[in-house]
């Protein structure tokens, strides 16, 4: 359980709260669907509900990480290092109640401690195409990321779109 909250706390600093909830929630009922019927109906809207405040406390620590800190960051003329300064007591004080509440709730349910541990196969794809699909994906992130901290101009993403 605290993994998968905690997945959408910190995910949500980079990839932006709604696009960490998009991804994560479906992944939650996954893994809480090969627990059992009897547990994913226990489990599932607890987890869920902390996964929301997770990501919506997670991503105010970054700039990019909801719509309303990129305005706030690009009006007020903070740099990246001041933003995160600013907002990092917040961000860890929200941390340790996400953690302490999610596992109060984990300690209300008995059944995961009597579980053992099970392996998940399935069908994945090639390791070499997957690699290079992740290594563009991150590669024009980062350039995302170079953009929203003024490193690089953000008018030369799209002098190509232009032309």
């Amino acid at each position: 359980m605290l993994t998968l909250v905690l997945m959408c706390f910190f995910f949500s600093m980079l990839i932006t709260n709604d696009v960490a909830l998009i991804t994560f929630v479906p992944f939650t009922f996954i893994v809480l669907r090969m627990l059992g019927t009897r547990l994913e109906n226990r489990l599932l809207l607890p987890v869920v509900m902390l996964q929301t405040i997770g990501a919506n406390l997670g991503s105010m620590l970054t700039p990019i990480g909801n719509p309303q800190n990129l305005y706030l960051y690009g009006r007020a003329g903070l740099s990246v290092g001041g933003f995160l300064l600013l907002m990092l007591p917040y961000t860890l004080w929200s941390l340790g109640m996400l953690v302490i509440f999610s596992m109060v709730q984990g300690r209300g349910c008995p059944q995961l401690a009597k579980m053992e541990r099970t392996s998940a196969q399935g069908d994945f794809p090639d390791g070499k195409s997957a690699v290079y699909q992740l290594a563009i994906y991150l590669g024009l992130f980062l350039l995302c990321l170079l953009a929203v901290g003024r490193i690089l101009p953000w008018q030369a993403f799209f002098s190509q779109l232009l032309l």
